[in-house]
Parts: C-alpha cells; sequence; structure tokens
C-alpha cells in the first residue's frame, strides 16, 4: 500500500502518453523512487531472539516483574512469579515421567488457570502439546488422541472419565489431574529437588512447541507440527506490528486448539502485559463480552469475524478503543464498515500458520 502513492500517478501519465506502448517499456519512475519501491520498501530483515524458545522469553519478564499479575480467569490470578513456579513444578514432573524435547503431552482441560500452568509446563518440561478441546465431538478427540500416539494426557478431576473413555486405544497414556493430582506433583518434585535433580533446559527452537489438528474438512484431521523458531518468530513480529506494551491487558477468547490462540497466551506474557482468560459461556454472549470488555480495562483482543460481528449487531461501539485484531475467517465488507464507523484500529490476522 505504501508504494501504491510512488507507482499510480506516474504510471497513468505513462500510458497516456505512450497509449501503444508495453508497461515493460514505460520508464515513468525517478531513480529515487525505484530504489525506494526496490530496495528501501523491501528490507525485510528483522532482529529477534532466534535462539530462544517461548517459555524461555516467558522467563525473562518473570525476572523483570515477578509481582505483576500474568494470567487472570474470572476471579483467579497468578503473578508471573506464581505462574512460573507451577510450570516449572510442573515440568519436573513431567520430566520424570520421560517428557523431553519432541515428547508430546496432550492436554485436555476447560479454560482456566490449570490451562495455563498445563501448557506453560509442557513448554518448560521440554516437550510439546496436543491441545484438546473438551467441547470437542468424542470421536474427533478419541482420533486425536490416539494419531498422536499421546503417552501423557493432562486433565482437571471433573473431566477425569471423559477423558479415560477418551484414551480407551491407548491403554499406555497417563492421564494426570492438574487440579487433583497436584499435592502429589509438588511432593514428588520435592523429593526430586532434595535429590538435586535440576530442570533440564535441552530444547532449543528446532524443537516442537506444540501440534494442532486441521479441521478434517478434507478427510481425517491431520496434525500440524509448529516448532519454537516457527512460534517465536510470529509472536516477536506481533510485539512489534500491531504491537504490545506492559500496560496492555489482551482478552483471549479463542479456543486452544486453534492456531491464533498461540498468539493471545503468549504474546502477553513474553511482553510483561496481562492475559484474561475468558469463559466459553461469556464470548458466545454478546452483552456478558461487552461487560467483561469494559469492566476489567481490556486494550487489546483477536476474534474471529462472527465474534466481532456479534458485538457490532449488540450495539457495540468500540468506546473502549479496544485494539482489534481478526482472523479464522475471511474477513467481511460489512465488518471492515464496523470497523471503519467506529474508528477502530484493527489488523487482519487470516492465516497465521
Amino acid at each position: 500500500m505504501s508504494a501504491w502513492p510512488i507507482i499510480s500517478l506516474p504510471l497513468c501519465a505513462a500510458t497516456t502518453a505512450n497509449a501503444g506502448a508495453k508497461i515493460s517499456e514505460l520508464h515513468f519512475l525517478s531513480k529515487a523512487d525505484e530504489k525506494k519501491l526496490k530496495i528501501d520498501l523491501n528490507q525485510t530483515s528483522f532482529d529477534y531472539p532466534r535462539e530462544k524458545c517461548v517459555h524461555q522469553l516467558f522467563s525473562e519478564q518473570v525476572k523483570n516483574d515477578p509481582e505483576k499479575i500474568a494470567v487472570v480467569f474470572e476471579n483467579e490470578q497468578l503473578s508471573y512469579q506464581q505462574l512460573y513456579d507451577k510450570s516449572c513444578t510442573l515440568a519436573m514432573y513431567l520430566q520424570s515421567l520421560g517428557v523431553k524435547p519432541d515428547s508430546l503431552a496432550g492436554i485436555c482441560v476447560e479454560r482456566s488457570l490449570d490451562m495455563m500452568v498445563g501448557l506453560m509446563g509442557i513448554l518448560q518440561a521440554g516437550g510439546a502439546y496436543v491441545p484438546l478441546d473438551p467441547e470437542y465431538p468424542e470421536d474427533r478427540l478419541s482420533y486425536m488422541l490416539e494419531n498422536s500416539k499421546l503417552d501423557i494426557v493432562l486433565t482437571q478431576n471433573k473431566l477425569i472419565s471423559k477423558v479415560a473413555s477418551l484414551a480407551a486405544n491407548n491403554p499406555n497414556a497417563q492421564i494426570i489431574c492438574i487440579d487433583k493430582d497436584w499435592p502429589l506433583i509438588e511432593k514428588s518434585v520435592k523429593d526430586l529437588r532434595n535429590k538435586k535433580v535440576e530442570l533440564r533446559q535441552d530444547v532449543s527452537t528446532n524443537h516442537l512447541a506444540y501440534v494442532i489438528y486441521t479441521s478434517g474438512s478434507t478427510g481425517k484431521p491431520k496434525g500440524v507440527m509448529i516448532e519454537h523458531r516457527a512460534l517465536v518468530n510470529f509472536l516477536c513480529s506481533m510485539s512489534v506490528m500491531p504491537g504490545i506494551k506492559k500496560e496492555d491487558r489482551l482478552l483471549a477468547v479463542t479456543t486452544y486448539c486453534f492456531d491464533i490462540a498461540g498468539l493471545e497466551f503468549y504474546l502477553p506474557l513474553i511482553n510483561g502485559a496481562q492475559l484474561r482468560i475468558c469463559r466459553n459461556e461469556d464470548v458466545k454472549n454478546a452483552a456478558s463480552l461487552m461487560s467483561i470488555l469494559k469492566e476489567h480495562n481490556t486494550t487489546i483482543m483477536q476474534g474471529t469475524p462472527a465474534v466481532w460481528q456479534l458485538l457490532f449487531y449488540a450495539g457495540w461501539k468500540n468506546e473502549e478503543k479496544i485494539r482489534i485484531l481478526v482472523g479464522g475467517e475471511a474477513l467481511s465488507e460489512t465488518l471492515k464498515n464496523n470497523f471503519a464507523s467506529t474508528n477502530s484500529k484493527a489488523w487482519n490476522m487470516y492465516g497465521p500458520t
């Protein structure tokens, strides 16, 4: 878009003056403009921590401001230090069970603080997570669990029966309840630390961060393997544009089985900002979502066009001046007009992976 003003008027003038000429034969740019188009506007190299994994970038923020609130769910919250400590405890326990770089560990939990402890714990252990949304159809979840050959699945006590049923064809899978089993996890890790066992840090950016499954619209769902370097590249790019500051509060509304959830969860946590996790019920209720956006001083939210349209249909005017990220579906003209009429800043995030 920034190149269009440079090209359009000179091109129109040149074609008018030389109606029979081929465009390749026209010389309508000054040397300065030609340099800007060919060289200046193509300076796409970007310096970012390409040797760091996402959990390592999070750990740096823990050192910067350990007492700051990192993640909020309803009336519960964890500081950066608390999230780090809990995830490292879980990571040591997972390593004791054999989790290592490129190991896959499933996680089937409801949206909660447990979700973030589980995701970050798997990453801290060096493993890669396979998200299993409990709201997905059981046949799909069962296929994902069996196809990925999971040896470990993290869950919650309320879902234990469901997960055990899903894992019926994978008898070797160990099911760990993050909530119910936490005292056991802490005791086990305390014993390990007494034996001078430390959390191993042998994961690199070439190792897997997570595996997400496609919708299966053209057949069976397929697992897409995402390495740390791809995730960090994406997050660091998004840190610059649209950008995020320590003062920001991002509301996460997307299922963790979608690729864009990586942005929602980790973008705030690697930049010292705050993550608020929205309940599924509130995402589907325009009045509830509008209330949350306003009451909790949300500054950034990523949602599908359907979610944003739900808000606009309910009369939302974006008086909070929330920075809007939109993806997952094609952006309609109606929604573009809604963004424009409310003077909103919006970024189209369609297709991040």
